[in-house]
């Protein structure tokens, strides 16, 4: 998929970002509420069973109640920030905080041009974890894109297990879809160029493996950014 003109924007605001100071979640409460800090509320949660103990873990994305100013011609003024948190429920009842990160779900509202990119999250029966984003540019870039993450907790961690991508130049028409396989060690491609020609591309990458959520950023994610010259076509 070709990367999206704005992403320069992103990336300069996401710098920014990290440097804001994040509340530390409690790594132990009785119920989800207790984990929003003050000055936080909960934008969305969904719940299921993620480590296959038989008990109810959730997966919750916090957003500030007060909004940042960045100054920039091209950004929105004010945004809020956001943290993803996983919890697992415990035997004797409470949750423990298994996960905090404070930059994988970023508020669209950082980018005047860009609508919101975080869709939707959902724990699969088999305890994996789903996030989809969508990215739409109003301005500076045709492209349009469909993202969906898929992480597993192993190795005592959240890795990155599938990615899925589907984009669309809106004025050439030209189609782009990825899907990786971070276990199996599986990538197929298929590219469609303005003319209608397709070239698909399917083969076993021996050196991947599957990756820490730290270091994953939706907003520039190639999944085969070490095997670019192996492929008939930038992702």
């Amino acid at each position: 998929m070709k990367k999206r003109l704005l992403l320069s924007l992103v990336l300069f605001i996401s710098g920014l970002i990290s440097a804001q100071v994040y509340p530390k979640l409690k790594k132990e409460a009785a119920n989800l509420d207790q984990f929003i800090p003050k000055g936080w509320k909960l934008m969305g949660s969904v719940n299921g069973d993620i480590n296959k103990d038989g008990i109810t873990d959730y997966v919750f994305i916090l957003e500030s109640k007060e909004k940042y100013k960045i100054p920039d011609d091209f950004i929105n003024k004010e945004f809020a920030h956001r943290i993803l948190g996983i919890t697992f429920g415990k035997k004797g009842g409470g949750y423990h905080l298994a996960l905090q990160n404070n930059k994988f779900i970023i508020n669209g509202d950082q980018n005047s041009s860009l609508d919101e990119p975080f869709q939707d999250m959902e724990i699969k029966k088999n305890g994996t974890i789903w996030f989809k984003f969508y990215f739409f540019y109003s301005a500076g870039s045709w492209w349009i894109s469909n993202d969906t993450y898929v992480f597993r907790y192993q190795n005592n961690r959240f890795e990155l297990i599938g990615h899925e991508s589907s984009s669309l130049h809106r004025a050439t028409h030209e189609e782009s879809t990825t899907s990786t396989n971070f276990s199996t060690q599986m990538h197929h491609s298929t590219y469609t160029d303005e003319n209608g020609k397709t070239e698909t591309v399917k083969k076993k990458v021996k050196n991947m493996k599957p990756l820490p959520m730290e270091e994953i950023n939706p907003y520039d994610f190639n999944p085969l950014a070490n095997f670019q010259n192996e492929l008939p076509h930038a992702i």
